[in-house]
């Protein structure tokens, strides 16, 4: 293969990759964002207000952020903000 078709190749793949990172990123913000919705109303539903998506996506950053428990503070609660 001449050069100019190895540079052509790689930008094509480059322009492919970009368009599969992006795109599944979207899929995944979607999916996220369902499943928070779906979950925040069947919690409503079982145990009253206080399930709505935002707090469940603090609650779900909380446990990210503090994946050794044994480091968690004990004079924190779920009702402190973490954004």
């Amino acid at each position: 293969m001449y050069k100019n078709e190895l540079m052509n190749i790689e930008n094509i793949y480059k322009d492919i990759k970009e368009h599969i990172i992006l795109e599944r990123s979207k899929i995944l913000k979607h999916i996220d964002t369902t499943i928070v919705e779906v979950l925040s109303k069947k919690l409503i539903n079982e145990f009253g207000s206080g399930f709505f998506p935002v707090r469940i996506r603090r609650i779900r950053k909380f446990y990210e952020s503090y994946l050794i428990w044994s480091a968690v503070p004990t004079e924190l609660s779920l009702s402190h903000s973490y954004e």
